[in-house]
């Protein structure tokens, strides 16, 4: 059964759209995790920097960073020009081709 090639236009649009839509909500919500710890490194400085080391210390350290790292490489891969299409369109696009 094969798929005409408007009902594949539309799917494939359909996918690129949803696709579109969940990378502007990652890059939304990079975007806030990045201004709230840049907002708070004032408190951080005077709260944190300068304690002595400890358990605490580091697992505010650790939840930290790897939530802004987790927030750099989202923004960073989010809208990648070099990025595959989603399976779902390359399945789409190969079949109209067969």
């Amino acid at each position: 059964m094969s798929l005409s090639e408007q009902d594949v236009a539309s799917q494939l649009a359909s996918v690129l759209q949803s696709e579109w839509t969940l990378n502007c909500c990652s890059a939304a919500a990079s975007t806030l995790v990045l201004y709230y710890h840049l907002s708070t490194l004032v408190d951080e400085v005077d709260l944190m920097h300068g304690n002595k080391f400890s358990s605490v210390t580091v697992l505010f350290y650790l939840n930290r960073w790897s939530i802004i790292a987790w927030a750099a490489i989202n923004l960073t891969t989010t809208f990648n020009p070099l990025a595959e299409l989603p399976v779902t369109a390359l399945v789409l696009i190969s079949s109209t081709m067969s």
